[in-house]
């Protein structure tokens, strides 16, 4: 929902300012949803998402898979033209989100990681990352982390992971969701042993 732009605790839902300040430095939403509607090619191809995927830190638009390619690369030049602190990440063939460009979910993973170090004194013993869509991709290009794409991912994830094979730290499930999930953590030898 979030794509890594929202970091919250405990029952209440608490945000982490530091989290918030961080995504803010260089990110002007005002302006990134400005240069969306003035966009030639997204007025007639993008139309916005719910109003419960809009947040502070990220506008979400659906996209076209066939029309996707051109739009997203002219509108991460016209941000950056603009010298708009701000990515692109197209995912699921239909989801295009304008994040800061410190956000995302392998940016969250660290931030979290390295809150854990600061807190305990060490990182954690075993962090598993799991994902079945591209926006998943970052997760595990996160240092000190294993990851694990189910057998039900979108195509995207699967190409990132042919392109990555060296990853040895990320594991391709033969089983779908939480089957996939257990699957890794036997692979990586997480489970009571």
């Amino acid at each position: 929902m979030s794509v890594g732009t929202e970091i919250t605790y405990g029952a209440s839902m608490q945000p982490d300012k530091g989290w918030e300040e961080y995504l803010d430095d260089g990110w002007d939403r005002s302006a990134v949803v400005e240069e969306a509607k003035h966009f030639p090619q997204l007025r007639f191809q993008l139309r916005s998402q719910a109003e419960s995927e809009q947040r502070p830190h990220k506008v979400s638009f659906h996209l076209e898979k066939d029309k996707a390619g051109n739009v997203v690369e002219e509108l991460r030049s016209k941000l950056q033209q603009r010298g708009l602190k701000a990515k692109v990440i197209y995912s699921g063939g239909y989801d295009l989100d304008i994040l800061p460009e410190r956000a995302g979910k392998g940016q969250a993973m660290a931030y979290l990681l390295r809150q854990f170090k600061e807190q305990s004194g060490s990182p954690p013993k075993h962090t598993l990352a799991c994902g079945d869509s591209g926006n998943d991709a970052e997760l595990f290009e996160v240092d000190g982390a294993y990851g694990v794409i189910v057998s039900n991912a979108m195509e995207e994830l699967v190409e990132w992971h042919r392109a990555h094979h060296s990853t040895d730290h990320v594991f391709r499930a033969t089983k779908r969701c939480a089957g996939g999930i257990i699957e890794a953590i036997n692979h990586f030898k997480f489970g009571p042993q």
